[in-house]
C-alpha cells in the first residue's frame, strides 16, 4: 500500500507541476520560475524528510522478526 501510494503522489506531482511551471514561466523568465519552483520544493521537503527514519528504533519500534528470534532462543537454551 505503501508503494502504490507513492507512486500515485509522484503522478499527482507531476501532474500539478507542469502547469505551476508554465504559468510561472508565462509571468517571469524561465530562470526565475526554475528558482521559485526550487525554493518551493526545498520549503516543502526539509519538514517532510524530517519525518522520514531509516530504522525503527529510531521511532521506538522493534525490527520485524525480533519478536520471534527472542522466543527461538529461548526455547534453544
Amino acid at each position: 500500500m505503501a508503494l502504490g501510494l507513492t507512486v500515485v503522489g509522484i503522478g499527482m506531482g507531476a501532474l500539478a507541476l507542469v502547469p505551476l511551471a508554465q504559468l510561472l514561466i508565462f509571468k517571469f523568465d524561465w530562470r526565475n520560475s526554475y528558482l521559485l519552483i526550487a525554493g518551493i520544493l526545498l520549503v516543502i521537503g526539509l519538514p517532510i524528510s524530517r519525518l522520514m527514519r531509516l530504522h525503527p528504533s529510531e521511532k521506538g519500534l522493534l525490527p520485524y522478526g525480533i519478536n520471534e528470534m527472542a522466543e527461538g532462543s529461548k526455547h534453544n537454551n
